[in-house]
């Protein structure tokens, strides 16, 4: 059954409401970014996060829009809020063992109230549109860890299930960093008049934790390499595999004449626990949206499929009696549709099919600027340069 009232998974919507929210990514953002409400019920958050995350709009494309509407000055706190996904991206993919402990951690369910009327009202909200605000997020974490006592790993794995744009990168290393485990003695504290404030009055919670002791130092995972570029071209016997991680490919291998297109939904792979509705509907629409932008003929071969050992063994079978040998995909970013792609391989491998992954220029040149912390990040970004 389709979920009440979900966004259109398409890069048209997205493109449409990029250009809708362009007014007000300048001073008005500036001001409003991290109210829940606002007085009058113009937007304060732009609510772009589930075209972003599956690249049916990309950052690049966002920011430069932003630029031409506003200039990089008065649009620089829309165009930094940006950058902090691309941060966290490549901050996880070159420490990639933070995903591997995450994973590792078996996930928790708990359906029980936790009493408090604002957490229980946001968890509902979770569940029921697949999006939080970004400020509520905040929140959200700090009180669950703080107030509840509970494992960030369990609070990460419950918004991964739920949200709509749950991203690996974003969503981890978010519930990490108000934790304090991602910037040694800092953590993140909700407030009661912050919660006030920001949400115009409608929550006023009692009884949050204060002076709480940041967790002692952990230590840093060593970096590894970034992937390297690689050399690819189309011939009669290559095929796209499209993922919901980047939907968009024509923008990065242009228009082919592919001669098989696959999408690939690996939605399911977020958790080991029962993964939410809305997620798993706008992933199957939006692959499905892709494939129709990326086939090169309408009668052209080409699947959409779910992640699992049944479906890669179809897709290799299809494959060969297509003739491909060779499968080019956008590079995907460390999370669970990598784990997808990985298992995939394998099984293509074992076809004599070959999967090339190609990263994107645009994270090539701005991951490895994902060192520290995000402000260290910032300061090697030139806005004048994008």
């Amino acid at each position: 059954m389709p979920f009440a009232n979900a966004p259109i998974p398409t890069r048209e919507e997205g493109l449409k409401r990029l250009e809708a929210f362009l007014p007000y990514a300048g001073a008005h953002y500036r001001e409003h970014r991290n109210d829940v409400r606002h007085p009058t019920g113009l937007p304060t958050v732009s609510s772009l996060s589930p075209w972003l995350r599956h690249r049916l709009i990309t950052e690049e494309e966002v920011i430069a829009a932003a630029i031409a509407h506003h200039g990089s000055n008065d649009a620089e706190k829309f165009i930094q809020e940006v950058f902090w996904r691309v941060y966290w991206k490549g901050y996880l993919e070159q420490r990639p063992t933070l995903w591997k402990e995450y994973r590792q951690t078996p996930p928790t369910q708990s359906d029980a109230p936790s009493g408090i009327e604002c957490l229980d009202a946001w968890e509902a909200e979770l569940k029921n549109t697949g999006y939080l605000h970004n400020h509520v997020r905040m929140w959200f974490a700090s009180i669950w860890q703080f107030t509840l006592g509970r494992s960030w790993q369990s609070g990460a794995d419950l918004f991964l299930r739920y949200l709509i744009d749950g991203d690996p990168a974003s969503n981890t290393l978010s519930w990490r960093w108000v934790g304090g485990y991602h910037t040694n003695n800092k953590i993140y504290l909700a407030s009661t008049r912050n919660i006030e404030k920001h949400t115009l009055g409608q929550h006023s919670p009692t009884g949050l934790a204060r002076g709480v002791t940041p967790p002692p130092p952990a230590p840093v995972p060593a970096r590894i390499p970034l992937p390297a570029p690689e050399a690819w071209e189309v011939t009669t016997r290559t095929g796209l595999l499209i993922t919901e991680d980047d939907l968009c490919p024509e923008s990065l291998f242009g228009q082919q004449p592919w001669a098989y297109t696959a999408g690939l939904c690996a939605t399911e792979w977020r958790s080991a626990l029962p993964v939410g509705e809305a997620p798993k509907q706008f992933a199957r629409e939006a692959v499905a949206d892709a494939l129709r932008r990326n086939r090169p003929e309408a009668n052209a071969p080409s699947a959409q499929f779910d992640a699992n050992d049944a479906a890669f063994n179809r897709l290799a079978e299809k494959l060969s009696q297509a003739g491909v040998k060779r499968l080019l995909t956008a590079y995907v970013p460390c999370g669970p549709t990598a784990d997808a792609v990985h298992a995939l391989r394998l099984v293509l491998q074992a076809h004599g099919i070959n999967v090339i992954a190609v990263p994107r220029a645009w994270d090539l040149r701005w991951w490895p600027l994902a060192t520290h912390g995000f402000f260290r990040f910032w300061k090697g970004v030139d806005l004048t340069d994008l």
